[in-house]
């Protein structure tokens, strides 16, 4: 069984991310593409350098069966700073 983020991938080709941190809230990027290649990863050869690289650790749900690695080609990067500080309540 895939996940559903590959489920959702595998009838679109075109793909959107926007990576936005908590520390930095008023940041914003997104990157927008298309799928041009899904890669088995059952193995997790492409997940855990990701998940070792991010948190030190290898990926932490270890089910292989279905898993994929999605390969997409950036078609467009759009990148803002929005003008205020990121000031939760204590």
């Amino acid at each position: 069984m895939e996940s559903e983020v590959a489920m959702g991938a595998a009838g679109a080709t075109r793909v959107s991310h926007s990576p936005s941190p908590i520390s930095t809230i008023p940041t914003r990027a997104q990157l927008r593409g298309r799928v041009v290649e899904r890669r088995p990863d059952g193995d997790f050869k492409y997940m855990d350098p990701i998940s070792d690289k991010y948190t030190g650790k290898p990926f932490p749900f270890r089910n292989p069966e279905g898993r994929v690695a999605l390969v997409i080609e950036i078609e467009k990067v759009r990148f803002a700073k929005l003008p205020f500080e990121h000031t939760p309540p204590k």
